[in-house]
């Protein structure tokens, strides 16, 4: 009796460590991944709904590197500027060159249609 409990305790035990592991390889994965910008899709909407390759998700994450810091300033600019009508029109140019930047990514017209649809700009209700 004690060594079967010894025994499932054991396997408890090993199996509390996996799930750990488990754990925080996703932890990591997720901090690997770079943060999208200005509103646009994570990498992860972008497999699953334009269906991008591995290949395909690199060069967004270039590219939402690249732009992360001019985001973050025109995002500033529009909460604190002086001029917040002309922070907010150079916010949307912003947004637009990246868009445009991302889309060159797309290798297929149904890849364009479906970037289209996750990358439009959301309407404000009334």
């Amino acid at each position: 009796m004690r060594t079967m409990l010894g025994v499932v305790l054991g396997l408890a035990v090993v199996a509390g460590g996996a799930f750990a592991q488990d754990e925080k390889k996703k932890d990591e994965a997720k901090k690997d991944e770079v943060m999208p910008v200005l509103g646009l899709p994570a990498r992860a909407d972008y497999v699953a709904k334009c269906k991008f390759t591995e290949e395909q998700c690199v060069k967004v994450d270039k590219i939402y590197t690249d732009y992360k810091d001019k985001a973050a300033e025109a995002q500033k600019n529009v909460k604190e500027g002086a001029d917040k009508k002309a922070a907010g029109k150079d916010l949307r140019t912003l947004r637009t060159e990246i868009v445009a930047k991302l889309k060159e990514i797309c290798s297929s017209d149904e890849q364009k249609t479906s970037f289209d649809e996750i990358t439009a700009p959301k309407k404000k209700q009334k």
